[in-house]
């Protein structure tokens, strides 16, 4: 089964941790604060991703606003 967001298939996998990266580009995906919320929950327990940036989890181009990002940095954090 894929999942998408926002119009995007979700490498749920890679954000779970079940297949680990140390990085993933989810750049310019059009995803919105609410989709961001989704991922941050799917990597809050991945100790491969450990970083927001373009060497980490990328998520540079997307509408995520405040509630989106705090999402994002309390699932890494």
């Amino acid at each position: 089964m894929q999942v998408h967001l926002d119009g995007f298939p979700l490498p749920i996998k890679k954000l779970k941790g079940t297949d680990p990266v140390a990085s993933l580009d989810l750049s310019r995906k059009s995803l919105s604060p609410a989709s961001v919320v989704v991922i941050a929950a799917l990597i809050g327990d991945n100790p491969s991703i450990t970083y927001v940036g373009k060497d980490g989890l990328n998520l540079e181009g997307n509408q995520l606003g405040d509630e989106g990002w705090g999402a994002i940095f309390a699932a890494v954090c």
